[in-house]
């Protein structure tokens, strides 16, 4: 408590900042204040807001007449109308007075419950329909001038009382029933006695009805155990190519797994980092040309193991930075999902937060730390993984960064495709000054049934890998990948999505696509004779004039002139062309 640690011993300074910082006791936090933001979270009920201030940072009630209440409770935003079992906390701060209360299940001025502290004793009230329902009184002195870590658990007929972590208190009500559930409040008053000052911060509620917090298992890319173990293909790019260099979003997936129960793969082999780099290996979409990890693939994962292990298939969802990133993190928690959290170059999981929830609890795979905020760097993306029976469908594409990637929803017209685009690579330990190809990727997350149009440029000409992974309902993969030479004349495919195993992938290939072909070919000096290109252009000009069946005849007469200038071009340009003639052709027979 800010106000206390100013007042206090050092000592006082360090145990309310461990206490402020500790976990979370794996419930559910559904309020909290720290009273940073004023009392904006605050209804005053009774005594009037002139009697509330904020003082370094702290609530003050200060009461400076006889016989007067003043109270606050959170406003209806801020408070569930069902919550009922709860776990209050937060720090009190008696300054001066006599009369010292903490009131609690406040629905309205005449129903409600309170804890009346005075000279020697304690007695606990309740309220209903304006009278005194009934009471008990327990001997205990509450000293001013003394910091106190207050904790009330309400659980249903159960009462108890904590006070710097010491139970003071335990009575049942026997008259209690749920509709005498109702708000925390903030209570300060006086009798005959007056003044009273009192300090309230940090106040904390849980959910005791709400499941336990998910937590994951801390799990180690250096671990001896397959610290050297060959990073999918990192050969191909890294001079250390192993899981301990490598393996941070791997080994998170692993955490996360197993924070869900799932500890064995579908082999019944152990689950570790080791033999989920063996299993991702073996899947068409366990990794990406790159080795970043197809999250969709731990999802497949997930629904396979789902009837042998009786385990949740969990739902791959990715969130984009924003300002409110905390608050998204701290929501997902709370709702039994631990997290994967993307840096630049790294990932890590978060399963849990500081009681004052401004800083996550971290399990990261490679470095020391166990708070975020020892990185000092803001997230790049949230990976959610949402227990589902549900739909995994997807459609996900990848490419080269530096190649234009667009998608387009055909049929807008009865549906519309919310694509996400990003840019990501493995660079881990920065200062090795390795990294993996950087890709650009765009999911649809349970996309419509239908057309979409995918299109795709670069600035110079060059064969592309165009990794394609279509999703059904179950989580079940197709592989449309493929390989293609791009360059600054638009490559484009239609893809029809049907969301089982029957998508197919389609290039857009006529006469016209096949003189923008010439063009380029003849611009990147793969094609070194103007004339050949003047005659390639003339008889594909007349093609485009001619029927189905004489056009037929004119892919076999322009396969011949391709052989005919072999000698006058690359062998990129003549696989090309006669690739893209093949298109054509295959093309005019479908119709």
């Amino acid at each position: 408590m800010k106000y206390l640690i100013r007042l206090t011993t050092c000592t006082i300074f360090l145990l309310i900042f461990v206490l402020s910082h500790k976990n979370v006791h794996a419930k559910q936090v559904i309020f909290h204040d720290d009273f940073s933001n004023g009392l904006e979270k605050w209804s005053f009920v009774r005594g009037g807001e002139a009697l509330w201030s904020i003082e370094n940072g702290a609530a003050k009630a200060f009461v400076d007449r006889g016989n007067t209440i003043t109270e606050i409770t959170p406003k209806n935003e801020y408070w569930g109308k069902n919550w009922c079992n709860l776990d209050i906390n937060f720090d009190f701060y008696p300054s001066f007075g006599v009369d010292r209360n903490l009131s609690f299940r406040f629905k309205d001025l005449n129903n409600w419950y309170e804890i009346h502290f005075v000279s020697t004793f304690f007695e606990v009230v309740k309220i209903k329909n304006g009278m005194v329902n009934w009471s008990k009184r327990t001997n205990y002195v509450l000293e001013n001038n003394r910091s106190y870590k207050v904790r009330i658990l309400l659980n249903n007929e159960i009462i108890r009382l904590y006070l710097n972590e010491q139970k003071i208190y335990e009575e049942i009500d026997v008259s209690f029933s749920s509709i005498d559930c109702g708000k925390i409040s903030l209570k300060a008053g006086t009798g005959a006695s007056f003044p009273t000052q009192v300090f309230f911060d940090n106040v904390v509620v849980y959910d005791l009805d709400a499941p336990d917090i998910k937590e994951a298992p801390l799990v180690k890319q250096n671990d001896p155990a397959w610290a050297q173990t060959e990073y999918d293909s990192a050969k191909q790019w890294s001079v250390n190519p192993s899981i301990s260099r490598w393996g941070c979003a791997l080994t998170s997936s692993v955490m996360i797994l197993k924070a869900h129960g799932i500890n064995s793969l579908p082999s019944a082999e152990n689950l570790d980092p080791a033999s989920l780099n063996e299993w991702l290996k073996k899947q068409p979409d366990g990794y990406f040309p790159n080795g970043l990890i197809n999250w969709l693939a731990i999802g497949r994962l997930t629904k396979q193991l789902s009837s042998v292990l009786n385990t949740p298939t969990l739902e791959y969802k990715r969130i984009n930075y924003s300002n409110n990133w905390l608050q998204d993190v701290l929501n997902q928690i709370d709702h039994q999902k631990p997290v994967i959290l993307e840096l630049p170059g790294h990932f890590l999981v978060a399963d849990n937060y500081t009681t004052d929830k401004s800083d996550l609890l971290i399990k990261d795979p490679f470095y020391s730390y166990t708070n975020f905020s020892q990185h000092q760097k803001m997230p790049q993306s949230i990976r959610v993984f949402t227990p589902s029976q549900t739909d995994l469908s997807y459609i996900i594409v990848a490419v080269d960064e530096k190649v234009d990637l667009k998608i387009e929803d055909v049929d807008i017209a009865t549906h519309s495709a919310q694509a996400s685009e990003y840019l990501t690579t493995l660079d881990e330990n920065p200062e090795q000054n390795e990294q993996s190809k950087k890709i650009k990727i765009i999911s649809l997350e349970k996309p419509a049934l239908g057309n979409y149009q995918i299109s795709l440029t670069q600035p110079n000409f060059s064969q592309i890998n165009l990794t394609i992974f279509t999703y059904d309902q179950n989580g079940e993969v197709k592989d449309l990948s493929t390989n293609i030479y791009v360059g600054q004349t638009p490559v484009q495919y239609t893809l029809q999505y049907t969301k089982s195993q029957d998508d197919t992938l389609k290039r857009k290939a006529d006469f016209s696509t096949f003189k923008e072909l010439i063009k380029e070919l003849g611009l990147a000096q793969e094609i070194t004779k103007p004339a050949v290109e003047i005659w390639l252009d003339y008889f594909a000009t007349l093609a485009e004039t001619q029927s189905l069946n004489n056009q037929v005849r004119y892919i076999s007469l322009l396969k011949e002139t391709v052989g005919w200038f072999e000698n006058k071009m690359s062998s990129v340009a003549k696989n090309v062309l006669l690739q893209e003639l093949w298109e054509i052709k295959n093309n005019l027979q479908q119709l």
